[in-house]
C-alpha cells in the first residue's frame, strides 16, 4: 500500500508519530481534535514511526485510522520531531504541514492553510506496511 491509497478525500490528514511521544498521544486522545476531525468528516490517519508498536495504540479511542509506515518516511517527508502533520488532497498536494504539539489549534491551522494555499509540491508515496482500524 502506498500513501495514494490513503488519499481518498479532497483533503485528508496525516499526522506522523510515534506510540512513545507524550505529545503523539495526547493529540490522539484530545477531545477537541476527535470533533474536529468528525465534524469535517475528512480522513485522519495517525502514521505510526515505530515497526511493531501498533498494539502500545490499542487502548486510545481516537478518530484516527492507525497505519503503520515505512522507517524512510521519516527522511521522505523530513520530519524532525513528532507528531507533524500534513493535510494532502487527493491529487498528492501538500496542503499544509507543520507540527501539532499542542492539539486542536495547530490542527486548525494546517486545514485553514490548506484551504487558502496554492502549493504545488507533490507528495513522494511513503510505502505502508499495515493498517489497523482505530477505536471510535
Amino acid at each position: 500500500m502506498t500513501l495514494g491509497d490513503l488519499l481518498t478525500a479532497d483533503y485528508n490528514l496525516l499526522i506522523f508519530g510515534d506510540p512513545h511521544c507524550s505529545g503523539c498521544r495526547s493529540l490522539l486522545m484530545d477531545h477537541g481534535v476527535n470533533r474536529y476531525i468528525r465534524s469535517r468528516s475528512a480522513p485522519a490517519y495517525f502514521l505510526n514511526l515505530v515497526k511493531g508498536s501498533e498494539s502500545e495504540l490499542a487502548d486510545v479511542q481516537t478518530s484516527f485510522e492507525i497505519v503503520e509506515v515505512e522507517e524512510d518516511a521519516i527522511d521522505d517527508y523530513a520530519i524532525d520531531n513528532t507528531p507533524f502533520g500534513y493535510v494532502i488532497t487527493r491529487a498528492g498536494v501538500i496542503g499544509s504541514a507543520g507540527a501539532v504539539v499542542r492539539g486542536l489549534g495547530p490542527v486548525k491551522d494546517l486545514f485553514e492553510q490548506a484551504f487558502h494555499d496554492d502549493s504545488t509540491a507533490t507528495v513522494a508515496s511513503a510505502h505502508v506496511s499495515h493498517s489497523h482500524q482505530a477505536s471510535h
